[in-house]
């Protein structure tokens, strides 16, 4: 069994700055209370501004000769308000395209550089607490952790929503940063936190923190979803902890690389390394998914914010437990295909109607619902083999992208950075591969952005997908909702999420469609109606929806039924 690293080979590893200069050029005496003074004058509602001069003033204050108690009181005035600001610079790059502009990257260069210059300053009073055993157990050495660790959180933050990998430098500082906790036996004390929107926690609980989030594979999620997970992980990280044997994830903390999945990659044999234990998590958000069943635990019960739905959830207890990875084979392809994203688009182009009005054409010729034509009829005017597959439409251009593998499931793709297009983890696309005519329906299950462009990994939901109107009853009995754009799909052979007995199976906006709704559907220009029910939904993203399509039983055959029984 290998030996862990000394506490100086740590240090040594991290190349802090050296204190080479004499004076802080913003401030006009090197102490604490002028720093304080001298960040009154900053202006909180000028996000911009201010995170500029913070962006000059940390690093001096990393480099001036000073000792490490005035340092660290510095950091602790600058601290809250870097924190804040760059929260509220991320209005400039997130919702934007994947591929940001040069400015919005600027943005996301210096935010993130104010982090991780506080982090590099309280390391550099970490360093003079390691070297002074007078200094171990110190409440001023937790507090100097735990803000390292939410400063890393949140660049780790950024990363997972601009859908691009955390960086070594972050997982050198994180890895060194616990076992700097634990040799000065401050990684389990808890520290009352300076901000607001974050409970009082410890360097351990910030660092289990920053590994839930990475295990979460949220380049699966939009990147609002993404920021639902990372408040909700702040408080959840209490029903984790370590442990002494092997168990669902583990991480080496004398290198800079994440944590593995214990099942996928055998731990090391070095005392370096942690073992994370995500069971009492994992059990909670199973329970958490039958609102019949009373959540049991022995420790720490989490709460589910309402911003996290069941499919959140599903996607967090596998990540966490089992881990799913695909199970059918990638080959290389290395050929083009056209895209078309978003629901609205990927609806005009199939029906070949820019206004959704002209698809649902007039309304006055409504029958009565005793003239409704059966469910199977419908069917089958929705997949006529007379209705065109598509139509070119002069509002739609399809995106021209290559193609890097395929496989039973779906696509990989690469994005090319002149795509000035918003994507998201979960939108639903089009795609069509080089001289094929037929359009299929796939979503986007996860991205991943790459130095000059990104990859993103597409499902396949169906290759003859049909555009329709549907309407959800609404359970207060005041009648059915307006009409949307939906979408009619026959289910892949073997796919994954289709499991019931009928054909096919509806594709919403994730908005008002609920499992067992009563629907109404409309097929294009036409003003009969079908009466429907939903299924199980079988496949919910931040984007939208796909239900199993059931014929609806009425009340009176209903009752027959039951008397049957």
């Amino acid at each position: 069994m290998s030996e862990p690293a000394t506490i100086t080979a740590i240090l040594d590893r991290l190349s802090l700055p050296e204190q080479d200069i004499e004076r802080l050029t913003f401030c006009s005496v090197n102490k604490a209370a002028k720093v304080e003074e001298w960040a009154k004058t900053l202006k909180n509602m000028q996000a911009a501004q201010t995170c500029a001069q913070l962006y000059q003033a940390i690093p001096q204050i990393n480099r001036v000769h000073i000792n490490d108690n005035e340092r660290k009181a510095m950091l602790d005035v600058v601290f809250p308000i870097a924190y804040r600001c760059t929260q509220t610079l991320s209005r400039s790059y997130l919702n934007q395209p994947i591929n940001l502009s040069d400015e919005a990257k600027k943005v996301v260069l210096v935010s993130q550089s104010i982090l991780n210059a506080l982090v590099t300053g309280y390391l550099i009073c970490l360093k003079s607490y390691c070297q002074d055993k007078k200094r171990k157990a110190s409440q001023e050495a937790a507090s100097a952790l735990f803000n390292s660790f939410q400063c890393l959180a949140v660049m780790q933050l950024r990363n997972h929503q601009l859908y691009s990998q955390t960086s070594k430098v972050i997982w050198r500082q994180a890895n060194s940063l616990i076992a700097i906790a634990k040799y000065l036996d401050v990684n389990k004390t808890l520290v009352k936190s300076t901000l607001s929107d974050v409970a009082s926690g410890s360097a351990e609980h910030g660092f289990l923190r920053i590994i839930a989030f990475n295990c979460a594979k949220t380049n699966q999620m939009t990147q609002v979803d993404i920021g639902h997970i990372f408040q909700a992980i702040e408080s959840w990280v209490r029903a984790m902890q370590f442990s002494e044997e092997p168990s669902t994830f583990w991480v080496d903390i004398d290198s800079d690389i994440p944590p593995s999945f214990t099942k996928k990659y055998s731990p090391p044999d070095t005392t370096s390394i942690m073992h994370i234990d995500f069971s009492s998590l994992t059990q909670q958000l199973q329970q958490a998914q039958d609102v019949t069943q009373d959540i049991i635990t022995s420790g720490y019960e989490v709460t589910i914010p309402t911003e996290i739905n069941t499919s959140i959830l599903t996607h967090l207890e596998q990540s966490w437990s089992t881990h799913p990875e695909r199970t059918s084979e990638r080959k290389s392809k290395h050929n083009m295909a056209d895209l078309i994203i978003g629901f609205q688009q990927c609806h005009t182009k199939l029906s070949g109607c820019d206004d959704f009005g002209d698809f649902l054409g007039a309304q006055s010729s409504r029958k009565s619902d005793d003239a409704l034509p059966d469910l199977g009829s419908l069917m089958g005017n929705f997949f006529s083999e007379e209705e065109k597959d598509t139509v070119e439409l002069r509002s739609i251009s399809p995106l021209r992208v290559k193609t890097l593998n395929a496989s039973q499931e779906g696509y990989c793709f690469e994005w090319e950075e002149a795509y000035e297009i918003r994507i998201d983890a979960g939108d639903v696309l089009l795609m069509r591969e080089q001289a094929k005519r037929q359009w299929a329906l796939g979503v986007i299950r996860w991205v991943r952005k790459k130095k000059n462009h990104a990859v993103i990994g597409v499902e396949t939901l169906s290759t003859r997908p049909k555009a329709i109107a549907a309407a959800s009853h609404y359970k207060d009995g005041t009648g059915y909702s307006d009409f949307m754009r939906a979408f009619i799909i026959s289910h892949t052979h073997g796919h994954q999420h289709f499991n019931n007995q009928s054909n096919e199976s509806l594709v919403t906006p994730n908005l008002i469609f609920k499992e067992k709704a009563r629907i109404k559907l409309r097929n294009k220009n036409q003003s009969e109606t079908i009466k429907a029910t939903l299924g199980i939904c079988t496949l919910t993203t931040g984007k939208v929806k796909c239900f199993d399509l059931k014929k609806q039983v009425e009340p009176d055959a209903q009752s027959q039924i039951n008397q049957q029984l």
